[in-house]
C-alpha cells in the first residue's frame, strides 16, 4: 500500500511493517527501494523497530511488537487504518497478558517529509513500568542510488558512517566518501539527519549492536560513532523509561525527508510527546540545531 502526497513524497508500505520511501524517484530513497516481494520480507530489519521491557508486579517481561520473533508467548491482536484521504496508515497492537496497546502511524509533512508517530497505551487497571526502545533502521546514506545499492551494496556498507554531532542528540547517517574508481579525493558533503526531542533522558543508539543487551535486561550506553555496518544494522533509536499508571498514553514520532536542509522548529504537543526527526541530503556546511 501507498502513503499518498501532493508533493514529491513517495511510501510503499507493507502490512508486515516493512517500508520504502523517498522523494521524486528510488535514487533519493530514504530506506532501500526494493519490489514489492522483499518488502514485505524487511520488516525485521528496515523501517519500524520497537522493544519494550515492561515491569508491573515486580515481574520484568519483555515485548516486541509486530515482530515474528514473538508469536506465540502473547495473547495478542493486531489491527491496521488507513485514513479516508490515504495519507496515513496506522498498525496497532494490543497485547492482552501485559494490558498495553502499542501503535504507530506514517504519514507526510509539508516541512520535513515523513512522518513516523508511535505510542504506549496502558489500558489495565494496575501500573506498570515501562522501558522502551523504538525506532527506525535501515536509513540509507544521502548520495547512494538504487543501482548501486542493489549491485555494490557490500561496498557501500564499507564507506557507510553514522555520528552524532558533539553536544546534542543529532545524527548524521553519511558516506565517509563518495566511491569511485580513480586515484582522487571525492568528499561526501551531505548527510542524512535524524534528531528526537521530547524525551529528556533517552539514550541515542546508532545500530542494533546492544538490541539483544536490552532484549536481555542489561543496560545500554549511547553510541556516537559507528563505521562499515551492513544495512540491517543501521538505525536510529532512542531508549527511555516511564511509569505509566492507567489510563496513560506516552507517545514519540519519528519525521524522515529527502533532499532538505534542516530548520529550527517549534514543535507544540502534550507534554509526553517525544519528537525524532530523520532528513536526508542535508548539506554538513548548512545543517545547524
Amino acid at each position: 500500500m501507498s502513503v499518498v502526497r501532493d508533493a514529491d513524497h513517495w511510501m510503499f508500505l507493507s502490512s508486515t511493517g516493512g517500508v520504502t520511501a523517498g522523494r521524486r524517484d528510488p535514487d533519493n530513497a530514504l530506506f532501500p527501494y526494493y519490489t514489492d516481494d522483499r518488502i514485505h520480507d524487511a520488516s525485521e530489519n528496515t523501517g519500524s523497530i520497537s522493544l519494550l521491557r515492561v515491569t508491573r508486579d515486580g515481574r520484568t517481561t519483555l515485548w516486541e511488537p509486530f515482530s515474528t520473533r514473538q508469536e506465540g508467548p502473547y495473547r495478542t491482536d493486531r489491527a491496521l487504518y488507513k485514513s479516508v484521504y490515504g495519507n496515513r496508515v496506522v498498525f496497532e497492537e494490543t497485547n492482552h497478558g501485559l494490558g498495553l496497546v502499542f501503535r504507530y502511524s506514517w504519514a507526510n509533512s509539508d516541512a520535513y517529509g515523513f512522518v513516523r508517530q508511535s505510542e504506549v497505551r496502558n489500558v489495565s487497571d494496575g501500573a506498570a513500568s515501562v522501558e522502551i526502545l523504538d525506532g527506525i533502521r535501515n536509513v540509507l546514506p544521502s548520495g547512494v542510488s538504487r543501482r548501486f545499492q542493489l549491485e555494490f551494496s557490500p561496498l557501500v556498507d564499507g564507506y557507510k558512517r553514522t555520528e552524532t554531532a558533539a553536544g546534542t542528540r543529532l545524527a548524521l547517517y553519511r558516506l565517509s566518501s563518495i566511491p569511485v574508481d580513480t586515484a582522487k579525493p571525492s568528499e561526501a558533503l551531505r548527510v542524512n539527519v535524524a534528531w528526537t526531542t521530547g524525551l529528556a533522558s533517552a539514550t541515542v543508539l546508532l545500530s542494533e549492536i546492544q538490541c539483544d543487551a536490552f532484549r536481555a535486561g542489561a543496560a545500554i550506553t549511547a553510541e556516537t560513532d559507528i563505521r562499515g555496518r551492513r544495512p540491517r544494522c543501521r538505525r536510529f533509536a532512542t531508549s527511555s523509561r516511564r511509569r505509566c499508571v492507567t489510563p496513560t498514553t506516552r507517545s514519540r514520532a519519528i519525521v524522515a525527508t529527502t533532499a532538505c536542509t534542516t530548520r529550527t522548529t517549534s514543535w507544540w504537543r502534550r507534554p509526553t510527546a517525544s519528537l525524532s526527526i530523520a532528513s536526508t541530503r542535508c548539506s554538513k556546511a548548512r545543517w545547524r540545531c
